[in-house]
Formats: structure tokens, sequence, C-alpha cells
């Protein structure tokens, strides 16, 4: 967003990327005049990427398997509680959900290999 007043300008930039990056952009952009820096903070990509790369489908039945408390320790709900909330078969909730395990698995794992 740039925002511009009659005496001088100025520009809002959002930097995203490795600390050593973003410190050098910060660096270089310093010495074109005055620069303010309004908010530092992490951001991980690839959990919001990863899940919007998944089906709606698959995005359903992970979503209502987590809200039916599958993933708690102790599992608090079953592949037939999940098909319940669904209205399909247990087998299809299995199916689903390996399949969606495996994406984000193998996801977070080769994007762990890529960061070392």
């Amino acid at each position: 967003m740039t925002v511009v007043d009659s005496e001088r300008s100025s520009l809002r930039v959002t930097v995203i990327g490795p600390d050593e990056d973003v410190q050098e952009h910060v660096t270089e952009t310093r010495s074109l005049g005055e620069l303010t820096v309004e908010t530092v903070m992490s951001y991980y990509p690839s959990t919001t990427h990863r899940f919007d790369e998944l089906t709606d489908r698959q995005q359903e039945v992970l979503v209502t398997a987590y809200e039916q408390g599958y993933y708690d320790i102790p599992r608090n709900a079953t592949y037939e509680d999940i098909a319940a909330e669904l209205d399909c078969s247990a087998s299809s909730v299995g199916q689903i959900l390996r399949r969606t395990e495996a994406t984000l698995v193998t996801a977070t794992v080769l994007d762990r290999r890529l960061d070392s």
C-alpha cells in the first residue's frame, strides 16, 4: 500500500523470508532514507499452504476428525463417529484420512529436509 501526501511519500512493505535475507533487505532499505519496522513475527508458509493443497473433501474430513477428537490423546473418536457426522462410510473416512495424512507427513518431512 502506498500513502502519498503533499510533502512526502511513504511505502508500506511486507517482507517474508529467512531471517538473514530479511535483515539484509532492511539494511539495504535503511540506506534509502527513514525506515520504521512495524512488526516482526514468525511465518510458517507451508502450514497453511499444505492445508490449501488438500481437496475440499480431504479438508472436510480432516477438520471433522480433529473436531470429533480423533487426534486427541487418548483418541476420542473413531472412523465410525466421523462417518456418522459426514454421512458416509467408515471405510471412506479411513481411506481419506490415510491419504490426507500421507500428503501432510510427506510434505512436512520434505520441507524439513530442505530447511536443513
